[in-house]
């Protein structure tokens, strides 16, 4: 059975970096970029306000069982957007996909799966692609590898936070 081990935050101000020519630049008066050295950065969302990336961690050590909600729980301190997400797996499933369900408040957002023999899965699929100041995200696991279940995995959903 696989246990929870932690829960990590990591990130800051974050913005889209848009490639600009070599040498100095400048953004336009009243723009939504700032110029930071030789790039110019999209620091507004599609609200107007300013955005954070932020990456949570679900990580699970030893050999993996089915279940539903198998870890802590992560209360979201901003609204914001779900952005692409990541499963990694240190010993991959055999004999078939390994499938984990992202829930928000009890019900699922998103699958991540992790194909046959494969260490790494992802989605960047969620219905819905929003959520809300107090929502609580938590991990179900739908399906394990039938030859061998997999093991050691580290689940990371990145959210844009609109600040």
């Amino acid at each position: 059975m696989s246990t929870p081990a932690f829960t990590t935050y990591r990130g800051g101000p974050i913005q889209t970096v848009v490639p600009t020519p070599t040498g100095p630049v400048s953004a336009p008066m009243n723009s939504n970029l700032e110029a930071i050295g030789d790039h110019l950065l999209d620091t507004t969302t599609a609200h107007g306000g300013k955005r954070s990336i932020r990456d949570v961690n679900f990580v699970l050590l030893g050999v993996i069982a089915t279940g539903l909600d198998v870890t802590n729980h992560i209360t979201l301190t901003h609204s914001g957007e779900y952005l692409p997400s990541f499963a990694n797996l240190k010993n991959p499933p055999t004999g078939c996909a390994l499938v984990f369900g992202l829930n928000n408040n009890g019900v699922q957002v998103a699958t991540i799966i992790v194909s046959n023999e494969s260490p790494i899965g992802n989605t960047s699929t969620f219905n819905p692609t929003i959520f809300g100041v107090g929502d609580i995200l938590t991990l179900d696991i739908l399906q394990v590898g039938a030859t061998y279940p997999g093991a050691n995995a580290t689940l990371t959903f990145s959210l844009n936070y609109y600040v």
